[in-house]
């Protein structure tokens, strides 16, 4: 923005430079040397370094005209954010009318050029109808500015402001693109890739001290935005408010389109990303508050999972971010939430509801081979979390999250038989399943690692399991132990002398296996088995069939609410 208002005042600047020097030029047209010098002084008055002209001449037919060539335009001294304007012809039309009382007014200009800027090169033709009142309140102009980067063509057409406020505004811009790297890089912004096509359209206006920016209709690629804008100037802060739509966005996918370069995947043993997040968007606020109202069809994240029918209400007070109310549809059920963004500090804080979330669809959408259907989860988390990426987030993150899972089964003859044999020391019963009734997890989460006893429970048709231990995602490790127990009337089985199981490895990637730390136990409960000729076993198929089913669902999840 900066940019643009530099170059359009030293325009400004250049075309009245020109106006005063066909006023001198009726009285000394024989001194182009004089016309130079003067021209040049009155463009250093209006605060540019430099102004050069190769050529300059006034012409009386058909109409009184100041014509240039050659015009060199350069930025102010001490400028930071540098650029060039030369101009191969410059033409400024004087009033008729007013020239004959003497007094020089100009009336249009056509401007045809480049500049550059940061290296890159703009070609500009502009063409304004009037602009006898540059300078004063609300001047405008009507007119066409294009503008070829190379691959990328804008145009604006309409009133165009003659004053750097810019009141009075009322413009149409188009955009066609083959890749918008020129243009980006032209404001020194470098993509490491080609970006897709692009095309966009809008309506600007500014009427005081607001600017409104309506019809919006921008396609990148295979995605497509509209929405509007408004920004108030009228108060210590810009206030802006903003609404967005769009019927599908592919996260992944976008990211290549403006420009990004490819991620690989993860690695099998790791959960996420250490990509930077972009905090310097949030950053780029500071100064400003306003809302955004967004509504998506759908959105696909970079793992898989599918988003759709996505609401979100945000407000925002320079960096700090918050989503007052979020609601989306996924993986079968739905999710509300509310969430907090501090761009300077890198802190999210966010509360979600989850229900009916199927964990079939969850290993489905992420493109896991896991032979599992249903499982409908409840999930309830409240997260603080600080960092620069993704991994960062979960290595510092805390707070409660419950989840409990409904019905589901888990289609693995190997893990059926080896359920059968752990409640009845046999597999001939095995139905080649786990037919899970409930799943339930309690999480206290500090600094990225949650742990406890009883934490995760599960109960299937025909056992019952409940876990102590931790879930880390510091090094996205998990270690969880506990004994398989039969479903009361079950009898007994392997799991009766094997003592606990462990669940244990990287998140990604678990095993089960029996719990190493078990093994003398195990040997002396097997001995004394055979010892007692099964009467230990048979006394323990006693003890079982007269025990009370308690819940290991339920239980992880009063366990958190007690500990909180």
């Amino acid at each position: 923005m900066k940019c643009w208002r530099s170059i359009a005042v030293g325009v400004a600047a250049t075309v009245v430079s020109l106006t005063i020097v066909a006023a001198i030029a009726l009285h000394v047209l024989g001194d182009p040397e004089r016309l130079q010098t003067y021209a040049r002084d009155k463009a250093r008055e209006a605060g540019l370094r430099d102004l050069a002209i190769g050529d300059i001449a006034l012409h009386l037919l058909p109409r009184p005209s100041v014509f240039a060539s050659d015009v060199s335009i350069f930025d102010a001294f001490g400028d930071k954010d540098p650029w060039q304007l030369h101009a191969d012809r410059v033409v400024v039309s004087i009033a008729l009318w007013p020239l004959l009382r003497g007094e020089v007014s100009p009336h249009s200009v056509r401007i045809e050029g480049d500049i550059v800027h940061y290296g890159h090169h703009l070609k500009v033709v502009a063409a304004l109808d009037d602009i006898s009142h540059y300078g004063q309140p609300d001047a405008v102009s009507d007119g066409k500015v294009d503008f070829d980067w190379g691959k990328t063509h804008a145009t604006i057409k309409g009133r165009i402001p003659l004053q750097p406020q810019l009141r009075g505004t009322a413009v149409t811009t188009r955009l066609e693109s083959q890749g918008l790297n020129d243009m980006l890089g032209f404001f020194g912004i470098e993509r490491p890739r080609t970006t897709a096509p692009a095309r966009a359209h809008l309506e600007l206006s500014r009427t005081g001290a607001l600017t409104e920016i309506t019809d919006v209709d921008a396609t990148l690629g295979k995605h497509r935005v509209t929405g509007s804008a408004r920004i108030s100037g009228s108060g210590p802060q810009p206030i802006v408010e903003v609404s967005l739509r769009s019927d599908r966005i592919d996260w992944a996918q976008l990211l290549l389109e403006t420009g990004d370069a490819p991620v690989a995947p993860l690695p099998p043993t790791e959960l996420f990303y250490d990509r930077p997040i972009a905090w310097p968007l949030l950053v780029a606020l500071q100064g400003m508050h306003g809302t955004i109202d967004a509504r998506l069809g759908s959105l696909s994240l970079r793992n898989g999972v599918e988003l759709q029918h996505v609401k979100a209400d945000m407000t925002f007070e320079g960096d700090d971010l918050r989503i007052s109310r979020f609601t989306a549809n996924l993986l079968g059920g739905s999710v509300t939430g509310t969430m907090q963004f501090a761009g300077r500090k890198k802190q999210v804080h966010t509360r979600i509801q989850g229900t009916g979330l199927l964990l079939e669809r969850w290993f489905k959408e992420r493109g896991r081979e896991i032979p599992f259907t249903g499982g409908a989860m409840a999930i309830n988390a409240s997260i603080n979390a600080t960092g620069n990426s993704m991994r960062d987030l979960a290595k510092s993150m805390t707070g409660p999250v419950s989840i409990q899972m409904g019905p589901g089964v888990y289609a693995s003859q190997k893990a059926g038989d080896a359920e059968a044999i752990m409640v009845a020391f046999s597999k001939k019963d095995s139905t080649g399943v786990i037919a899970f009734e409930c799943g339930g997890a309690g999480l206290s989460f500090m600094q990225g690692r949650a742990a406890g006893n009883a934490i995760v429970g599960a109960r299937s048709n025909v056992s019952r399991l409940l876990t102590s231990g931790y879930i880390s995602l510091r090094d996205e490790t998990v270690d969880l132990r506990g004994r398989v127990q039969p479903k009361p009337g079950m009898g007994v089985g392997l799991s009766a002398i094997a003592g606990n199981i462990r669940i244990a490895g990287s998140i990604r990637a678990m095993k089960v296996t029996l719990d190493p730390a078990a093994t003398p136990e195990v040997a002396a409960r097997a001995g004394a088995a055979v010892l007692t000729l099964g009467l230990s076993l048979a006394g323990s198929a006693i003890a079982n069939a007269a025990h009370q089913d308690n819940d290991p669902c339920t239980t992880a999840s009063q366990k958190q609410r007690a500990d909180r």
